[in-house]
């Protein structure tokens, strides 16, 4: 079984900005997913307890993954991941791959890497800090399109995509799905 775990905020305001690269990343796992007869992929729901939107599939009954977009906020995501590794009974090293916004990365590039620590994103070391482990798959997709260097990222990932860039986005996590399939397997 596998933990797919998408950072993001909550909210439509965030809905389209580079801070919620991971949520946006989920859906488009969900649809790729969706596509094979091999799993019963349910809807997104509200689990109160993690915190988050989830969404499963299940082969013969047996749950094969969950996709989780925590609604903790960005900075507090470790809560929410740290409820799902211990619900599902997930050894992070083996069983668990988290999406972000990485803004060292160039718009429409992405890196899949293994114990990365995270420079300046918090989600990511609120979620090192809360679960003891930082030995997971992530992909890091790139967000960072300024020309001005000097627009703090603070600022710049809260901003909203402008088409273009959307699909710049798309085209970058369709790619980094791909070869994370070839990766692993659920």
């Amino acid at each position: 079984m596998f933990l797919f775990v998408g950072l993001g905020n909550p909210g439509d305001q965030y809905e389209k900005t580079p801070h919620n690269t991971g949520f946006i990343a989920l859906d488009k796992l969900r649809d790729s997913l969706g596509y094979s007869v091999a799993y019963d992929l349910g809807d997104w729901n509200y689990d109160k307890y993690c915190q988050s939107l989830l969404c499963t599939g299940k082969s013969d009954n047996d749950i094969r993954f969950v996709l989780a977009k925590p609604l903790t906020f960005m900075n507090k995501s470790g809560r929410a991941v740290s409820e799902l590794v211990h619900r599902y009974k997930i050894n992070p090293e083996k069983q668990m791959v988290v999406f972000y916004d990485d803004l060292d990365i160039k718009l429409g590039d992405f890196k899949i890497t293994k114990g990365k620590f995270p420079k300046g994103h918090k989600g990511l070391a609120n979620i090192f800090a809360t679960i003891k482990e930082h030995n997971f798959l992530s992909v890091r997709i790139g967000i960072d399109n300024r020309e001005n260097k000097n627009i703090p990222g603070e600022d710049y990932v809260l901003r909203e995509y402008s088409q273009e860039e959307l699909d710049l986005l798309d085209q970058a996590i369709s790619a980094s799905i791909k070869q994370l399939r070839l990766t692993i397997s659920v």
